[in-house]
């Protein structure tokens, strides 16, 4: 009887030290399923913000250029004024001129 107890208990033991073995296994392929998944989590997170960036910098970039060629505008609409206002002036200041000349021919035959 006592070699059949044994055989037995030696029987649970087996199957205990099995169950640990399969329990840890379980244990161990569960983390590493883990662990791939938060790497393949944070390489999408990444993947996302380099992606955002570069969109984040696409926007500005179109801000910018369309600032850019408001500012071009405005500065073209600026010189166009001056050159009219230059001219303007040219031409009174020839008028001026025209009649200082006429006033001194007049003035020269009394």
């Amino acid at each position: 009887m006592q070699t059949s107890e044994n055989s037995d208990f030696m029987k649970t033991v087996e199957e205990i030290k099995l169950s640990e073995e399969r329990a840890e296994k379980i244990k161990v392929d569960a983390k590493e399923k883990a662990e791939q998944i938060m790497k393949k989590g944070k390489e999408s997170v990444l993947k996302i913000k380099l992606e955002t960036n570069d969109e984040t910098v696409k926007v500005k970039n179109k801000h910018l250029k369309g600032g850019e060629e408001t500012i071009e505008t405005e500065i073209k609409a600026i010189v166009e004024k001056a050159r009219h206002e230059g001219d303007a002036l040219k031409k009174k200041r020839l008028k001026k001129e025209e009649l200082l000349s006429i006033l001194k021919e007049f003035t020269g035959t009394l």
